[in-house]
């Protein structure tokens, strides 16, 4: 009995040994798997991913079998028959073969030919994805490790000398076969990376690279002249910028240079032309407007190179707008009839010509010595001065405190502003307390006939 149970235990444990040893072998790739069964030398290249697992199985001297597995899925989508798997412009159809309701899993699966075989391994190592669709429902498979495990099968076939598979992966010969040459594709897909490698240290690495130093040296001249004229470059762009930042700020003034530029010149009793008073205007001009914007944009150190271009361009913008306005203002012949869109000398003209046709000496005065006046008239001794306003808005406070200042320059007994348009409220007030008429140029009549009748 003793030996007996020696025996019965020895047996058990050279048993459990060997089953030990004869268990599957796996190996991991992200999403992919290689598994080896080397009982049976049943291979698989596995995959689960959201709740799907996706198994390619391989047994000597059978068809390669691709099966889908599906887990929890609900008691309606127990029915389904089939689904689709998409793998690059491929379309496979797999069939149901098994189902466990208590475990919520069904089994698909697609037995390939040896040329469908060939093109579906390609797909699996070459693309980067993979879908699986079944009732309006799809899923995305990622194939990413999916050739170091075809790779990994590869491997195992040759060293576990596995024979009689399907065509691409019967790599070993058998005894009474040659070598399948299909295999070698396979080999040159698992292997890609190696003959890209190959391919490069083919090329002629030497000629490139005297070819590429032959090329820098004769480029470095040109790119030391580059670097040196970028400084150079930046600073002309910089100091262009601030010149046409000043001219638009000239611009932006032009009319009120204009009216300075009138008021501050004039010529003294010798007949010499003063322009101090204009110069100082500038000066104050490029202080109080010119620099500030300079500074806020970072450009002050620029304006020092066209100080003297800038003050010669105010001083000739400000005579062609004064040119400019006496072409604008260029007496009409005979302006006896009102025209809204005449210019503002013919405006006064036109209210001149309507004194004279009243029988009082009337003219225009010149622009840059007016002192507020347009017209002056005189008749019996009795003197007026008209500042005329041809506006489209009310006329302001401004009108009526320059022919208050006019009427004490000429001496004259009335001031009146005249205006196709209305005036407003302040101006009004400011009339009636410096004895200012506000008139319409169609009240000119009645307002000479009111002068007339008080003598």
């Amino acid at each position: 009995m003793k030996k007996l149970f020696f025996v019965v235990c020895c047996a058990l444990l050279i048993s459990t040994s060997f089953h030990f040893a004869a268990s599957n072998t796996t190996y991991n790739f992200n999403y992919w798997t290689t598994k080896v069964n080397p009982i049976n030398h049943e291979l698989s290249i596995v995959s689960q991913q959201n709740q799907i697992k996706t198994s390619l199985v391989l047994k000597p001297s059978q068809p390669a079998v691709l099966k889908v597995f599906l887990w929890n899925i609900n008691n309606t989508k127990l029915s389904i028959d089939q689904l689709n798997f998409f793998i690059g412009k491929s379309k496979l159809t797999l069939t149901a073969n098994s189902i466990q309701p208590e475990r919520k899993q069904k089994t698909f699966s697609y037995a390939f030919t040896s040329k469908e075989l060939k093109k579906f391994v390609h797909q699996l190592t070459f693309c980067n994805q993979a879908y699986i669709a079944y009732d309006k429902i799809q899923f995305r498979l990622s194939l990413e490790g999916s050739s170091r495990s075809v790779a990994s099968a590869l491997n195992t076939i040759s060293k576990e000398h596995i024979q009689n598979l399907p065509s691409p992966f019967n790599v070993v010969q058998s005894k009474n076969q040659t070598f399948d040459k299909s295999s070698s594709y396979i080999s040159t897909v698992h292997t890609i990376k190696d003959s890209i490698v190959t391919k490069i240290k083919t090329y002629n690495v030497h000629k490139k690279t005297k070819k590429n130093l032959f090329i820098a040296f004769l480029s470095l001249p040109f790119i030391y002249c580059l670097f040196m004229a970028i400084p150079p470059i930046r600073r002309y762009k910089k100091r262009k910028k601030a010149f046409q930042i000043c001219k638009n700020e000239i611009f932006k003034h032009i009319q009120k240079l204009y009216i300075r530029r009138e008021q501050l010149i004039y010529f003294d009793h010798y007949g010499t032309l003063k322009v101090d008073r204009w110069h100082k205007e500038i000066d104050f001009f490029i202080s109080k407007q010119i620099k500030p914007i300079l500074k806020e944009n970072n450009l002050s150190d620029y304006f020092l190179l066209f100080n003297k271009d800038l003050r010669k361009i105010i001083d000739k913008v400000t005579i062609n707008y004064r040119n400019n306005r006496d072409k604008a203002n260029k007496l009409k012949k005979n302006p006896i009839i009102f025209d809204p869109h005449m210019t503002g000398y013919d405006y006064e003209s036109f209210c001149a010509k309507k004194l004279i046709d009243l029988g009082w000496n009337a003219k225009t005065t010149q622009s840059s010595c007016d002192q507020g006046a347009d017209v002056e008239a005189e008749k019996n001794g009795v003197k007026i001065v008209l500042q005329c306003k041809l506006y489209n808005k009310p006329v302001g406070n401004n009108a009526v405190q320059q022919i208050n200042t006019a009427k004490t320059f000429y001496f004259a007994h009335y001031a009146a502003v005249v205006s196709n348009a209305p005036y407003t409220k302040s101006a009004r007030q400011l009339a009636y307390s410096a004895k200012v008429f506000l008139l319409h140029h169609e009240e000119l009549e009645k307002f000479i006939q009111n002068i007339e009748n008080k003598k």
